[in-house]
């Protein structure tokens, strides 16, 4: 649940919580045109403290049901403030209220319609329940209020990955490189992933390289590539570049799996095994654990330790069933001339999408050939099979 869509958008708007919003200001009583100015705070850790920022500090502490009454009470003494009704609305978001939290935010656009804030929460809370279009429309918004809302060009390029539009999303990428350069090799990264969605493998290996020479100590820029280079191929390169990741960081879990996934691909099934036996000390969870006893079963599979490589195959369907450990448990059980339990494993996957279907169907039929041929011998020595 941690690392859910939900909380990775929650941990988002909360974070973006400005100065803009952190306090109320008794002039948008006054004149609902105004947008939100920013309010000076007063002593946290003193005798003063605004009332706004208690409800905040509840927020922070994810006390969302305390944070929604202590914003509902403000707001019946201030019900024209868009501080409040946005803080109230960041609090509903926390206890899933979605729509009244759309409410709230768009009451609060009403008063102040000139805040780009408001406009990216309202936004951030559309993408949260699956209103993409209407998100685009928000963070658009937020970009005619301020050209250079990094938030607002962020969002909307999420949003249009979501709904496929690579190429607008690659413009905003395009556009955060100018304005956020202290992070353009991340905005190169994602604008390599929309190429390489649109098609364009080549410009998308071309951002990468790019952000690698931007950002030479970040493991991710390398691990990137890397896929790149797996998916054209390249597994040699992409080796070279898991390795520069794992030097800058070599407790990346993820850099570990996929470098051994490209040893796999090498045939270098020794140097496979190290690397899931050092990810296997680095609490893995449920996939990565299944991962690595996957990749560990391919291993001993290309070694032709065939009883070793049906053993973690099963063990790694234990953990999360997967179509690509059982098709390698059905491999190692053909070689180890259990062609029925090799059937059966085949057929469970007969199912599956073409690639591991097509295997399987052939793996099938030599199974049932080397049974049928079985049953001629035994039928040839007046023998019935068992």
């Amino acid at each position: 649940m941690n690392n859910s869509p939900l909380n990775l958008i929650l941990a988002a708007i909360y974070s973006s919580v400005t100065l803009t919003l952190l306090v109320h200001s008794s002039a948008h009583a006054a004149a609902p045109d105004q947008s939100v100015k920013p309010a000076h705070a007063g002593t946290v850790n003193g005798a003063s403290r605004l009332p706004a920022q208690e409800g905040l500090i509840l927020i922070s502490q994810k006390r969302f049901k305390e944070a929604e009454t202590h914003f509902r009470k403000l707001l019946e003494q201030s019900p024209r403030s868009p501080a409040y009704l946005n803080n109230h609305a960041l609090a509903l978001v926390g206890l899933e209220q979605f729509e009244a939290a759309l409410d709230d935010l768009t009451e609060a656009i009403k008063i102040a319609p000139n805040d780009p804030s408001l406009y990216a929460n309202r936004g951030d809370v559309f993408r949260m329940v699956h209103f993409n279009k209407r998100a685009l429309l928000d963070y658009t918004k937020v970009i005619a209020l301020d050209p250079k809302a990094v938030r607002g060009y962020k969002s909307r390029g999420a949003v249009l990955n979501a709904l496929h539009e690579y190429k607008k999303a690659a413009e905003d990428y395009t556009a955060l490189t100018l304005i956020d350069r202290p992070n353009a090799a991340l905005y190169l990264d994602n604008r390599s992933y929309c190429n390489k969605m649109s098609g364009q493998s080549g410009q998308a290996l071309e951002d990468m390289n790019l952000a690698v020479n931007i950002a030479p100590n970040l493991p991710a820029v390398y691990m990137d590539r890397a896929a790149l280079l797996m998916d054209s191929g390249n597994f040699s390169a992409a080796s070279n570049d898991y390795d520069k990741a794992l030097a800058l960081n070599p407790k990346l879990k993820s850099a570990l799996l996929e470098r051994a996934g490209c040893n796999l691909k090498l045939q270098a099934y020794d140097k496979a095994l190290v690397d899931c036996d050092a990810a296997a000390k680095l609490s893995p969870d449920a996939n990565e654990a299944a991962l690595l006893l996957r990749l560990s079963a391919a291993a001993f599979l290309g070694k032709a330790s065939y009883q070793q490589s049906a053993e973690l195959a099963s063990r790694s369907l234990d953990v999360i069933a997967t179509a690509e450990a059982l098709l390698i448990r059905a491999k190692a059980l053909y070689k180890l001339g259990q062609f029925n339990q090799a059937v059966h494993d085949c057929d469970r996957l007969i199912q599956q999408p073409l690639a591991v279907s097509a295997q399987a169907r052939i793996l099938r039929a030599e199974c049932l050939e080397k049974l049928a041929s079985k049953d001629r011998a035994l039928a040839s020595s007046g023998r019935v099979s068992p």
